[in-house]
């Protein structure tokens, strides 16, 4: 099974949600490959933030730069999840509306995760409860897509 988390440029909230399900995903004892990608990728490095609350968590960043969302990787993701319902759509144009779902869904976190770019630390602060949040749900998710 394959995961795959976008957000706009793969440098803050995809990148913290690939870290932290990864090793949620390892701690449950479930096998998967997790991905995060961008619409719109500028950057070479993920965010300074994203990295540090995620080398908090003992989570190792050393495979995290940002990727930008093609055709290969959505064909070879089973699960995509879009970090808002706008990036949900954008992926969907690519002709894979049954696998993409976005944290709004009432399935997910029921709603859209919050833009910490440039916003501060408190920002995300938040983004990082939102992700936490969501671990277990998109395991389910991830689950019945099997």
């Amino acid at each position: 099974m394959k995961v795959t988390f976008v957000c706009v440029g793969n440098t803050c909230r995809s990148p913290l949600l690939k870290g932290l399900f990864s090793h949620y995903a390892k701690a449950q004892g479930v096998e998967c490959e997790v991905e995060s990608a961008g619409l719109y990728v500028t950057d070479g490095k993920i965010s300074p933030e994203t990295e540090k609350m995620l080398l908090d968590c003992g989570i190792s960043v050393e495979n995290q730069n940002p990727t930008t969302l093609n055709k290969n990787l959505v064909d070879s993701s089973d699960l995509i999840v879009a970090v808002s319902s706008e990036i949900a759509e954008k992926i969907m144009k690519l002709g894979c509306e049954n696998k993409v779902y976005s944290l709004s869904s009432p399935l997910l976190l029921g709603e859209d995760m919050l833009d910490p770019y440039h916003k501060g630390e408190e920002a995300y602060k938040q983004v990082f409860d939102q992700a936490v949040r969501a671990l277990p749900k998109v395991m389910s998710l991830l689950q019945m897509v099997k």
